[in-house]
């Protein structure tokens, strides 16, 4: 049916892989260069058509990912540029939505090495990193050294980082102290 639509300027698509059968593609395709926002559910089974999605969204300026559980290697691997390779190249902001609050530290050093490279390596710069939890205590106490020595860079760089638990901002005092 996608096929049959027409959206001279789309700019935001919002993508459920349980419904869709083939939408996204069609208007990715037919779409990609005025795309700007996405927002998708990843499950490990659309892996490979996350990676051929993505690679069409040169325009794409805001992600956003639901994760059935905790954040994926797979993804952030996806996200982390390369010289040779980067896709979404104008990405500025990044939401990722676990809902686990687990964060091993493979997962916290590729979070930190995805964002660094997307700010050397790509043309637009990620400004705006959010982790938001579905659980209503986001637990890390205490917070991984390696997370916050890394996250208080990008704040101190410019970028703006928001984590949140359930509803609420999780209280980032830390990033500010000495």
């Amino acid at each position: 049916m996608g096929r049959f639509f027409e959206f001279p300027t789309l700019e935001s698509i919002i993508w459920y892989p349980d419904w869709s059968a083939g939408v996204e593609h069609q208007l990715i395709r037919k779409y990609s260069e005025s795309i700007q926002t996405l927002e998708f559910r990843f499950r490990k089974t659309d892996q490979l058509e996350i990676k051929s999605m993505l690679s069409a969204l040169d325009s794409l300026e805001q992600l956003q990912i639901c994760f059935q559980n905790s954040i994926e290697l797979s993804i952030l691997n996806l996200l982390t540029p390369s010289k040779g390779r980067c896709f979404l190249p104008s990405l500025k902001a990044l939401h990722l939505m676990p809902r686990s609050n687990e964060m091993t530290p493979k997962i916290v050093q590729k979070i930190l090495t995805m964002a660094r490279l997307r700010q050397t390596l790509t043309s637009a710069k990620l400004d705006h990193l959010e982790l938001s939890c579905r659980v209503s205590s986001f637990e890390l106490d205490p917070w991984p050294r390696l997370f916050v020595e890394g996250i208080k860079k990008f704040v101190s760089g410019g970028m703006k980082v928001v984590i949140e638990a359930g509803d609420k901002d999780v209280h980032l005092d830390w990033l500010h102290a000495d």
